[in-house]
């Protein structure tokens, strides 16, 4: 269990806009008042306000790092080696010519909640670490009314907006990386997983760089229809039915079960170090939790998961 002490080490937290995305477009990143109606979501209250020395902090972090941008003279941060961005995305930076000068497009962090917590899922299963959960995903809107034609239509995480314990809209690498590390109130590298929605939609090389600095240890949960960047120590992937797959190897793949269109034989031919089944939550958990596991009886390849931060209450 988090004590209240580890909780409030990471209140640096960004600004809020009123940007929200289009209810009827999924992948784009929304912002907003989150959806306490989703599944397995239980508001834990509103996030206090940030002290006057946090958000001089923040100011100062911002300005070092733009004043360091323009004296590289507008190198971009997430070009060569980053990985694929979602180019229509509001985050991606760059820089363009206008005339003879460059502007510089600062990039944006969408960010749901970032909080200390305990591994609870798969392999990793108890693990102290930090989430860095990224708003938005492309296989779901995150709202209500779009479930019903969503391809991962069972998800039971709330990702809209930036309200979340710690969340917010991080204006640099830096920023982030510093939110992050506030959470980490151990002497050892801070084990920090980045999540969603969807994160490969948002983590890029200058955010992986950022956080490596201090010697964390990054591991990601994906639904793999991205690949994921270089400089994570450990991918785990959860593919669903009707999605593409790109990222086809990694630690350890995780099925949400059961799931009709996926092929168990196929995924197991996969480079995959570590393979589980973990039963899908909602109204139909007890029906699901014995389907998995007479699944991994059948197929000794794959390991029963179960969702321990839900059996013990914690985030």
């Amino acid at each position: 269990m988090v004590s209240s002490g580890q909780r409030s080490c990471c209140r640096i937290r960004a600004g809020h806009g009123g940007d929200r995305a289009d209810p009827g477009h999924e992948g784009r990143i929304a912002e907003g008042p989150s959806q306490p109606e989703a599944r397995g979501f239980h508001p834990r209250g509103p996030t206090p306000r940030v002290t006057d020395l946090v958000a001089s902090m923040h100011r100062a972090l911002a300005k070092h790092v733009r004043i360091t941008e323009e004296q590289k003279g507008g190198q971009d941060h997430g070009s060569a080696g980053s990985g694929p961005r979602d180019s229509g995305s509001p985050q991606r930076t760059g820089a363009r010519r206008h005339g003879s000068s460059e502007i510089v497009r600062r990039r944006r962090y969408m960010v749901k909640s970032i909080f200390p917590t305990l591994q609870g899922e798969g392999y990793n299963t108890g693990r102290p670490a930090v989430f860095c959960r990224f708003s938005g995903c492309n296989l779901w809107n995150g709202r209500e009314s779009g479930r019903s034609n969503a391809i991962c239509g069972f998800c039971d995480t709330d990702f809209v907006g930036t309200d979340g314990e710690g969340g917010g809209r991080f204006e640099s690498p830096a920023t982030l990386a510093a939110a992050i590390h506030a959470c980490w109130s151990f002497s050892s590298p801070a084990f920090v997983v980045f999540t969603g929605g969807e994160p490969t939609l948002q983590l890029d090389a200058a955010l992986i760089g950022a956080v490596r600095e201090n010697g964390a240890v990054l591991a990601i949960e994906t639904n793999g229809t991205n690949p994921v960047p270089e400089g994570v120590d450990w991918i785990c992937v959860s593919p669903k039915s009707g999605a593409p797959l790109r990222q086809r190897s990694g630690d350890e793949i995780k099925i949400a079960w059961p799931q009709s269109g996926l092929d168990l034989a196929e995924l197991e031919r996969l480079e995959f170090s570590h393979r589980f089944l973990q039963p899908i939550d909602g109204p139909d958990v007890d029906h699901n939790t014995a389907v998995t596991i007479a699944t991994c009886r059948d197929r000794p390849a794959w390991q029963l998961s179960r969702q321990w931060h839900k059996v013990l209450g914690i985030p």
